[in-house]
């Protein structure tokens, strides 16, 4: 980047005026814009006063720096929020684009900068939208108090529509401005996803594919974004929801419903995960109402899956009514938790991969230390011996 366009992306990163720049460091207003638009080069001399007006130093002034780390990355896309709502939307993806140009080969820069563009353009529309509804409102109540309006409606018509032919022109102007950097974003998307130096570092170009496709998608390039999502492997991000966008626009109804019935099935088996770890967590506090709590979300996660026959919903019910010495709860839901074991031995017997091969859900519970004092009530033995029949059963059909 030259210095003077450097000069002007570093003022304008700062919020400084062409003015105030001037003040800090000495010199007249015309002789910064000659700076910035190329026409004149600033007295050596003043080289570390406006390093030190725009915060910065003498290298990156010169742009000498070959690279820009992540934290100087995330710090400018913090600043750029900032920039967008208080300087315009154009204004911040101005800056956004000359920084990425300063460093064009650093893929995390290109990946902040093509997401950058949707996402505070969303953001600067909300907050434009809320100013105009105060305005609004603001409008209609000073129209209550003026009575002077109401001899005035011909006239105020008239502005009304000038007014609606300037917006819809602003609006029109503001959708080339969007799409433009709509355009370039979704290059540097696809660099950073074709960049062959990153097949090794999979975080950047997954992000990217990730991006990619749902640009694609926006773009009616179904067959595109499909094939980048398949071309992802298995163990990285859940694309379940893209593709089942895909489908759905392909008129793949029979796949959609596929892709999110598994995506769910997924997600709830994680969820339950999740519920399990924090529910050993509070028992291992002592905190015994907070694993009650959990044992019983447990309960009704699972109850609403009933396809997730491999898991039992008592499971946890059981075992915290045992850590509070509540042996009669504990009974009870043992003896469900027994039934719910006999449930998924009997739907092994249709489905071979519910169970893994040589698995003994009675060899499991009968062993676990936590159940033995239950084995002492003569329905939970009984349960017990229940289910270590069903399993034989199932090893003779076998």
């Amino acid at each position: 980047m030259e210095i003077g366009k450097k000069i002007a992306f570093l003022r304008k990163q700062q919020n400084f005026t062409q003015e105030q720049l001037a003040k800090e460091v000495g010199v007249s207003v015309p002789a910064v814009s000659k700076w910035e638009t190329g026409a004149a080069m600033p007295d050596i001399s003043l080289l570390m006063p406006i390093a030190r007006a725009l915060h910065t130093d003498i290298n990156d002034l010169f742009s000498f720096r070959k690279n820009i780390s992540r934290q100087e990355v995330d710090d400018f896309m913090a600043k750029l929020h900032e920039i967008c709502v208080k300087q315009g939307y154009q204004a911040g993806m101005e800056q956004a684009f000359e920084l990425q140009k300063e460093y064009p080969n650093d893929n995390y820069l290109k990946l902040k900068t093509a997401n950058s563009v949707i996402m505070y353009a969303f953001t600067v529309k909300i907050q434009e939208s809320g100013c105009e509804q105060q305005n609004s409102s603001e409008g209609r109540s000073n129209k209550k108090e003026n009575t002077l309006e109401k001899n005035k409606k011909a006239e105020g018509m008239t502005k009304e529509n000038e007014a609606s032919e300037d917006t819809g022109k602003e609006e029109e102007d503001e959708e080339k401005i969007f799409q433009n950097y709509l355009e370039q974003s979704t290059r540097l998307l696809e660099e950073v996803y074709q960049d062959e130096k990153l097949y090794d570092n999979f975080g950047y170009r997954q992000a990217a594919a990730i991006s990619l496709s749902a640009r694609y998608i926006q773009e009616e390039k179904l067959q595109e974004a499909e094939q980048i999502l398949k071309d992802l492997p298995p163990e990285g991000a859940n694309t379940s929801h893209l593709l089942a966008r895909i489908y759905l626009k392909q008129g793949k109804t029979e796949d959609t419903r596929l892709c999110l019935n598994q995506a769910k099935v997924r997600d709830l088996i994680n969820l339950l995960a999740d519920i399990r770890i924090l529910f050993d967590a509070s028992i291992r506090e002592g905190n015994l109402t907070e694993a009650l709590s959990l044992a019983k979300e447990y309960y009704q996660v699972r109850k609403a899956m009933p396809i997730l026959s491999f898991v039992h919903p008592s499971e946890l019910l059981t075992e915290v009514y045992l850590h509070m010495d509540d042996m009669e709860q504990a009974a009870e839901h043992y003896v469900h938790l027994m039934d719910e074991m006999i449930e998924t031995i009997e739907a092994s017997w249709e489905k071979p991969g519910v169970l893994p091969s040589g698995f003994s859900l009675y060899q499991v519970t009968a062993e676990n230390p936590l159940y033995h004092p239950l084995l002492e009530h003569p329905v939970c033995k009984k349960k017990l011996e229940e289910l270590k029949r069903k399993e034989r059963k199932k090893s003779e059909r076998i």
